[in-house]
């Protein structure tokens, strides 16, 4: 199943957009650095920009997989208890 988002605000497409090249970049200049942390900042990110409450990235290896990263937003009231 493919996700998708779909955004009629042409704010919000330019901000994707700008997401879109920054974490291009990110992942140039990180090379084969520590992909772990930049891939579960970006997936924050994306996820904040999406305005989602949590999100699953779940990569593969030879059709199995290898690594799953999670982020999710903390629920209203740890906001307001952290605050």
């Amino acid at each position: 199943m493919e996700a998708s988002l779909i955004h009629n605000d042409d704010d919000s497409c330019r901000e994707a957009d700008r997401l879109i090249a920054e974490l291009s970049s990110e992942l140039c200049v990180a090379g084969d650095g520590d992909l772990d942390s930049l891939t579960a900042a970006m997936l924050a990110r994306i996820g904040d920009a999406a305005g989602a409450d949590a999100m699953t990235l779940i990569t593969y290896t030879a059709g199995t997989p290898a690594r799953t990263y999670r982020c999710e937003r903390p629920a209203l009231g740890d906001k307001l208890r952290a605050g």
